[in-house]
């Protein structure tokens, strides 16, 4: 019997791999090896040798089937972790279990129900601030940051972090950039005090004092006690005998919070309304059906289910521009994957980006069509060839959260106002920890 051969890819330079071409073209370097090598490719990021898989069969083989054989310990783990510590976002094994099992109350419908008129509040509000300034010009992708942050604070720490907007997008810019620096390329110590690490540990230090001044305020409030995640995560520490949830899984916990409850969704926010500008005939038919429903009011938690539309284009957006747009995991121990060989501790991703793009699946896969997402259309469909969330054990806890929030909210502001694309300017995708537009999205602001 023939041993598998390991997986085919493009040629590489001697220590510097593929990383020069996935610096300037990561995204269209990953989807052209799809098509040229097929659905298992290796490259070389620097000398560090990877696997990218976009077929939904060998995503579910990682992500469910095997997902003990594929832990969440590559490199972009392991980086995150300077920022992200010992949180949910970066643990594996006992840990990682005993800490979902914590949170998952906090992301469930019931709990996400009681947010929604707080998410409606902070929407209406940001809609009002725009009003009232007088502009005509938005940069999309900053005020989707601000209303998804604004938002994460008040129903998950009960705080409103309004006034510390400003640094912590800043202070999110500047780590997540550096730490993607590092991914990619080689990583010098953090301890060396290069500019890129100076800047990096300036800013997280930054996070971790706004976290203190949030436990300082939480811990001094008298009244009534509170039920939000915060609540949850202080009485897991004060109950704690065995160090596992101290001061610093506490604060890794809550700067993971601030920094995935809503990046991801300001990304996918962003990402819809730059579709929404390219496709009027869609933004119309998402405007009929909010304001026959709404009447320019926001939805209630229960109506959102009466959007069926509205969700399909966030959902459409979300398969061009996944927020995550691949996801990685190591293998421990020796595997065949598609008839290619994968050797033990090969770094793997499942590239999501190319997978929602796979023409086997999606019919003209780059064109911006929800009625894909039609309930008769998924029932089609594998599962796994669509994973703006991920899978298996690990889908994003915070799914239904963000979900309801960006429907929520898409559904009250397309009543009102929209968006339209400014001459010569392009929505470029910068695939970093998450896919965000690259240098901002300025779009023009019309009242109806």
């Amino acid at each position: 019997m023939t041993s598998p051969q390991r997986p085919p890819g493009p040629w590489s330079l001697p220590l510097l791999g593929n990383l020069i071409r996935f610096r300037q073209q990561g995204l269209d370097m990953l989807c052209q090896g799809r098509q040229r090598y097929g659905d298992v490719v290796r490259y070389h990021m620097g000398p560090y040798p990877m696997v990218c898989l976009s077929h939904p069969d060998h995503a579910r083989h990682v992500l469910r089937d095997h997902q003990e054989q594929y832990p969440k310990t590559g490199r972009a783990t392991t980086e995150t972790a300077l920022l992200a510590g010992r949180s949910l976002l970066a643990a594996n094994g006992e840990r990682w279990r005993q800490t979902r099992r914590l949170m998952q109350p906090s992301f469930g419908l019931g709990q996400v129900a009681k947010y929604a008129p707080l998410m409606a509040e902070c929407g209406l509000d940001v809609m009002q601030r725009w009003r009232t300034s007088g502009t005509d010009q938005i940069d999309v992708s900053a005020e989707m940051m601000r209303v998804t942050y604004r938002i994460v604070g008040r129903a998950m720490l009960g705080d409103d972090l309004a006034d510390t907007t400003e640094a912590v997008e800043r202070a999110i810019e500047v780590t997540l950039a550096h730490l993607y620096r590092r991914i990619e390329g080689l990583a010098l110590p953090l301890a060396w005090p290069t500019p890129g690490n100076r800047a990096f540990v300036r800013e997280r230090d930054r996070l971790y004092a706004l976290v203190e001044d949030i436990l300082r305020r939480r811990r001094q409030r008298t009244g009534p006690p509170t039920h939000d995640l915060l609540a949850q995560l202080l009485e897991a520490r004060a109950q704690d005998h065995s160090g596992d949830f101290d001061d610093t899984w506490l604060r890794d916990e809550i700067v993971t919070l601030m920094l995935a409850g809503h990046e991801t969704t300001a990304n996918a926010l962003t990402w819809t309304w730059h579709l929404l500008g390219q496709h009027p005939d869609i933004a119309a038919r998402v405007h009929a059906e909010a304001t026959s429903l709404l009447h320019g009011r926001a939805p209630t938690f229960d109506e959102l289910q009466r959007l069926p539309y509205t969700r399909q284009v966030l959902e459409e957006s979300m398969r061009l521009y996944p927020p995550i747009w691949a996801l990685e995991r190591r293998a421990r121990e020796a595997d065949v994957i598609g008839g290619f060989a994968i050797a033990p501790g090969a770094l793997v991703i499942v590239a999501t980006y190319v997978m929602h793009r796979h023409p086997e699946f999606w019919d003209h896969p780059e064109r911006f069509n929800p009625d894909r997402f039609e309930a008769e259309q998924v029932a089609k469909r594998s599962h796994y060839v669509y994973l703006p969330f991920g899978s298996g054990p690990r889908l994003c806890i915070g799914m239904n959260f963000a979900l309801s929030e960006a429907v929520l909210l898409l559904a009250t502001w397309v009543q009102h106002c929209q968006l339209v694309p400014l001459p010569h300017t392009r929505a470029v995708p910068h695939p970093g920890i998450t896919l965000r537009v690259k240098n901002g999205l300025p779009m023009r602001l019309v009242w109806r």
